[in-house]
């Protein structure tokens, strides 16, 4: 037996299963794409073996937050024993990456009160066995509850080994202080999954597009700049502004054969003067195209 297989069994994997997490496109290997001030809904099929009631949220990190949040997640399908679950979730609006994933868990208390619910309404008397493990969940969640809850739940400990009705711990305050202290028993985390933010324009915008040859080159398309943003065009679409290709350089009209002072077409490529981060010097310069993106900028 290898180093690698004894790393294995003693890392045996999660009962719990997290799988199919959408939205996703080509099983994570795309980011899907969402704008600014999106909500998307996360889901996946978790599912566990056994009867334990389990637990799941979305964890999500928008571009411009430092640490991940968390939005609830609920079983949608729960009403014929499926296994998806869903959870919505922002996507923050800041432009960039948000990454998300999801996490479940196993609610040891949330199965214990349903199996003593039941038996209570079965009307069983000898609840000793079920008494003692519930006493033993609530000193552990007391322990790691913050200050004021730590007091709820060690009271009703309390009122619970000293014979108090367990009937108590499913009244709706009980219900709601139970559920929010629950801990975490083999929380899974599933596989991360990223989605494009893109602003609001990648979704909606009027696009104009020119030729800079045909308004003398950067400094000319400049000049329409004010004009093109009185029509109410949101982005300026340009062709390609490298060197253009020599070599089986079309002419005009699409036609094989170019004639001398023909420019060919700007989609060719393998000039002399540069590649795709060059500029056609009959165009204008790199310090001139930064000038045409500054004052694009000025005109939204």
């Amino acid at each position: 037996m290898t180093a690698a297989s004894l790393r294995t069994l003693d890392a045996p994997p999660s009962r719990i299963r997290i799988d199919r997490t959408g939205p996703s496109v080509d099983d994570g290997r795309v980011p899907v794409k969402r704008c600014v001030g999106d909500e998307v809904v996360a889901g996946a099929e978790v599912f566990r073996d056994g009867h334990e009631v389990l637990r799941a949220v979305v964890e999500y990190r928008a571009p411009n937050q430092r640490r991940p949040r968390e939005a609830p997640m609920h079983a949608i399908d729960a009403h014929h024993a499926g296994v998806r679950w869903e959870g919505a979730f922002p996507v923050g609006d800041t432009p960039g990456t948000t990454v998300f994933r999801v996490v479940a868990w196993v609610d040891r208390m949330a199965t214990w009160l349903g199996e003593l619910e039941r038996k209570l309404a079965a009307g069983q008397d000898d609840l000793a066995g079920e008494l003692s493990e519930g006493l033993l969940l609530l000193r552990e969640e007391a322990a790691a509850a913050k200050a004021a809850d730590a007091k709820a739940l060690t009271a009703l400990a309390d009122a619970l080994e000293a014979g108090g009705p367990p009937q108590a711990l499913l009244e709706p305050g009980a219900r709601e202080l139970l559920d929010r202290c629950a801990l975490r028993h083999e929380e899974t985390r599933g596989e991360d999954r990223e989605i494009q933010v893109d602003p609001l324009l990648a979704r909606f915008g009027s696009w104009y597009e020119l030729f800079p040859r045909s308004w003398g080159g950067l400094r000319g398309v400049a000049e329409q700049l004010p004009r093109l943003a009185e029509l109410g065009f949101d982005v300026l679409y340009l062709p390609p502004i490298h060197p253009i290709g020599v070599t089986n350089r079309k002419g005009r009209n699409n036609a094989l054969v170019a004639l001398p002072g023909d420019p060919g077409s700007p989609w060719a490529i393998g000039g002399a003067g540069g590649g795709h981060t060059a500029i056609h010097p009959e165009l204008g310069t790199l310090e001139e195209f930064d000038g045409l993106v500054a004052a694009a900028r000025e005109h939204d």
